[in-house]
């Protein structure tokens, strides 16, 4: 699920863009699948056609609730995020693809975008690789706004982004994140055991135009040359239910640090995972 809201992302995206633009909008968003796939950095090959499918249909079953009490009386109102979606095939068999996608969003998400009541976000925010990374840009964005900076614990940032792996594991990548300055639009620096994030053009010290993005490990905080697919990471759930992916992928990297290059980077991990965890409770 925290993928699919991507999907979502992407499309808002497009039309805010649009609306930038002084192009006219609606509700429907009309894509390129294959441009869906690449700019929300999923893989273009079989996979990532067959699991577009789910996640739009877990996206079209998400229900918000809000209750509004007037004159003594409490009225709740249940609507969607997206209301229907519809795409078109093309080809046969094993080499069928979706050809386009169009998703209509609801109205309610429409209206805020329509009256400018929905954040913007750097189109590179689709290159973090590291969901973690991508849940920290959105809180910083969410929270500076307008302000020059943003101070929180480190423990309380770790439970905002829903974190579960040991709290060294978590200060280590923050650490590691302040020294590649690699996010979007903020920069960050830790302060005793506080994070400060900082719009860029307030940042403390020389800040680079565009940071580089790692691609390496999607939250690996070790070294930016050990590189793990996204489908090695989902496939720990297969290999150590229960266990937090992330801190597994994390642990790893603390390891692979000391070694040398494996010629499959993805079968090492999965191999370490296993024997890491074989008879362990999860954690």
């Amino acid at each position: 699920m925290k993928n699919d809201k991507d999907i979502l992302i992407y499309c808002i995206s497009k039309l805010i863009h649009m609306k930038d633009n002084d192009q006219d909008i609606g509700p429907c968003v009309r894509l390129t699948t294959h441009d869906l796939l690449v700019q929300t950095n999923r893989p273009t090959n079989n996979l990532g056609y067959e699991r577009l499918l789910p996640a739009l249909n877990r996206l079209r079953g998400v229900v918000i609730n809000t209750t509004i009490e007037t004159g003594g009386e409490r009225t709740t109102r249940g609507f969607g995020l997206i209301e229907e979606f519809e795409y078109s095939r093309k080809g046969s068999m094993f080499a069928e693809r979706l050809k386009h996608l169009e998703i209509r969003l609801s109205g309610w998400l429409f209206r805020a975008i329509n009256s400018a009541e929905v954040l913007t976000i750097s189109r590179d925010y689709f290159r973090l690789r590291r969901p973690i990374d991508r849940r920290l840009y959105e809180l910083a964005r969410k929270h500076c706004g307008r302000q020059p900076s943003w101070r929180i614990s480190a423990d309380l940032l770790q439970k905002k982004c829903g974190s579960r792996q040991e709290a060294k594991h978590f200060a280590a990548h923050l650490r590691e994140l302040a020294h590649t300055n690699h996010l979007p639009d903020y920069a960050m620096t830790l302060e005793a055991d506080q994070a400060v994030f900082w719009r860029r053009d307030e940042a403390p010290g020389p800040q680079p135009s565009k940071p580089a993005l790692p691609m390496a490990s999607m939250e690996g905080s070790a070294s930016l040359d050990i590189r793990l697919s996204l489908d090695a990471i989902e496939r720990v759930r297969e290999i150590a239910p229960g266990w937090d992916k992330y801190m597994l992928e994390c642990m790893y990297m603390d390891w692979a640090a000391r070694k040398d290059t494996a010629r499959n980077e993805d079968a090492r991990f999965l191999g370490w995972v296993n024997s890491f965890t074989k008879g362990k409770p999860p954690r």
